[in-house]
């Protein structure tokens, strides 16, 4: 399961880079265990996910 999150965590590492998003305004929580989509289904593919939440532009 820590590859998972190593590999999402690149990836959104990666979007950061091409969508010109600063690295300081990007938060990372592993919410998967604690606010499962499935929880009858705790190693379900629904549950490992990473959410992108638009903040809007910070003057």
């Amino acid at each position: 399961m820590r590859s998972l999150l190593i590999q999402l965590t690149l990836a959104v590492a990666m979007l950061s880079t091409t969508f010109s998003v600063e690295p300081n305004r990007l938060f990372s929580v592993d919410v998967g265990s604690e606010m499962p989509v499935d929880p009858a289904n705790p190693k379900a593919a629904d549950n490992r996910r990473v959410q992108l939440l638009n903040i809007g532009l910070v003057k």
